[in-house]
């Protein structure tokens, strides 16, 4: 056992920059924050600078979903918002990635403040989230994220969401209902003159009191 914690192999990419689709041991990436193996080996990738959603199989890479029409100043993929399929759908930024219980492919969609599915089919839909940053429980479009980078699914199909600028754990059901799991933190940091923004806070606890009870307790 120690042996193999000290050691690993190189299952694609080469190291340098890039989004070549191809044999994996050739094929480039940009950046890529996170994955999840599949039920059949393949391993899922959220390509994030490139805008993609990656796949790893049978020591091949291909692009699952996603795709950039334009570059920004330092030459980099732009991202959009746009469900469709495969490479008729735009990301912005893709972080956390999640396999639902029927095979479906959860992604938070970080800086489209949204959480995205890919179903087996490689159609693309949004769950919850619009593109614009913001902190509402509502359903679907309506609610809003702010900056989520991480999510799970429960076999019921209900996600959690890790809404990292909004310091808060979210919940969306399996018909697109967002609720949020912890009480909002009342502290406040200042970023400029005369320029406030909502800071988390730290205590144990009920999931539902942390928030407020960690800045009563605070001096």
């Amino acid at each position: 056992p120690s042996q193999l914690l000290s050691s690993s192999v190189n299952v694609a990419g080469t190291g340098d920059s890039g989004s070549t689709d191809g044999a994996a041991a050739a094929a480039l990436f940009r950046s890529p924050q996170s994955l999840v193996v599949a039920a059949d080996g393949s391993i899922i990738v959220s390509d994030s600078i490139n805008q993609l959603i990656r796949k790893i199989t049978d020591g091949k890479v291909t692009t699952l979903a996603g795709a950039s029409v334009a570059k920004d100043a330092l030459g980099f993929p732009v991202g959009g918002l746009l469900d469709g399929v495969a490479d008729s759908s735009f990301f912005n930024h893709p972080q956390g990635i999640a396999l639902g219980a029927n095979g479906s492919i959860y992604v938070a969609d970080t800086e489209n403040h949204a959480i995205r599915v890919i179903d087996k089919l490689s159609n693309v839909t949004t769950l919850a989230g619009n593109g614009v940053q913001g902190n509402v429980n509502a359903v679907g479009k309506e609610a809003k994220f702010y900056h989520p980078t991480d999510l799970a699914v429960a076999t019921d199909g209900t996600v959690y969401v890790t809404d990292s600028l909004n310091n808060s754990i979210r919940k969306i059901t399996a018909d697109g209902t967002v609720t949020t799991l912890n009480a909002a933190s009342d502290r406040k940091v200042l970023i400029a003159s005369g320029q406030t923004i909502a800071g988390g806070d730290y205590l144990d606890g009920a999931i539902a009191q942390i928030g407020r009870a960690s800045c009563r307790e605070r001096v």
